[in-house]
């Protein structure tokens, strides 16, 4: 089984999303399976708009745990400097 990163589009309740996911192929080269997706968008353009910050990002210096002083933001909703824009 051979796999690659691909860009798939899936309708799920009326929402359609195109996201990168790891896609899994079997013997006649034919996708067979598929892992959850780890970046997307909702369209083209979203996905273009990603892959120019992706671009950016990967010309920065990387990051180290100890760079950061907060909790991650999955952890505390009000590190989330969005949640301050909205309430």
């Amino acid at each position: 089984m051979t796999w690659n990163h691909r860009l798939v589009r899936i309708t799920e309740d009326g929402a359609t999303t195109i996201a990168f996911r790891e896609v899994y192929y079997g013997g006649d080269d034919k996708p067979l399976t598929h892992d959850e997706p780890f970046m997307g968008g909702g369209d083209m353009a979203e996905i273009e708009a990603l892959l120019v910050h992706l671009n950016e990002a990967v010309k920065l210096p990387i990051l180290e745990e100890t760079d950061f002083s907060g909790v991650p933001r999955d952890e505390d909703e009000t590190n989330n400097p969005q949640s301050a824009d909205s309430g």
